[in-house]
């Protein structure tokens, strides 16, 4: 009888501590909110034209106010901040060679972001213009064009720059 009232003690005892073990692994969940937003990197141009209008060989025409008064404007439209890079270009469809400093067929295209301009001629290839341009602040060009000192063809050229945004 002793054996039996131990092993029903035991029995009891076994089934409350497995049912206090069981309570005690009760689950219970929490939530995390994540949240990601996609790099977006945008430069916008404006006005986005220059018209150099009619100009002699060897002549040199910019955009400050005492010119053509026609400054360009790239914002960052992105949601970074950005660094901005121009690069010129051969003209088209007179075919004049862009270089850093005027020959025949050749011209200069410069820019700078100061009205007391320190102007860096533009290459084929692409140069910083300003780094760590905040989300929808403007960068201001001023350009300069360079005429070449003699040319083969005396129809309009267009004489196109890219303007390129990089995340940084």
């Amino acid at each position: 009888m002793k054996n039996k009232k131990l092993d029903l003690v035991i029995g009891v005892l076994f089934v409350v501590a497995l049912a206090f073990g069981v309570s005690a692994q009760g689950a219970d969940t929490g939530t995390v909110t994540a949240t990601v937003t996609v790099q977006n990197v945008s430069v916008t141009v404006t006005d986005g034209a220059v018209d150099y209008g009619t100009m002699t060989v060897s002549d040199t025409a910019d955009t400050l106010s005492g010119d053509l008064n026609d400054p360009q404007y790239a914002v960052n439209s992105g949601n970074v901040a950005e660094t901005l890079n121009i690069k010129g270009s051969t003209s088209t469809p007179g075919d004049w060679t862009l270089a850093g400093s005027v020959g025949a067929n050749t011209y200069k295209h410069a820019f700078s972001t100061s009205t007391d301009p320190n102007w860096v001629a533009m290459s084929v290839n692409y140069q910083t213009v300003t780094t760590t341009l905040a989300v929808a602040a403007t960068s201001t060009l001023y350009l300069q064009l360079s005429t070449p000192s003699s040319v083969s063809s005396y129809v309009a050229n267009n004489v196109d720059l890219t303007v390129q945004a990089v995340a940084n």
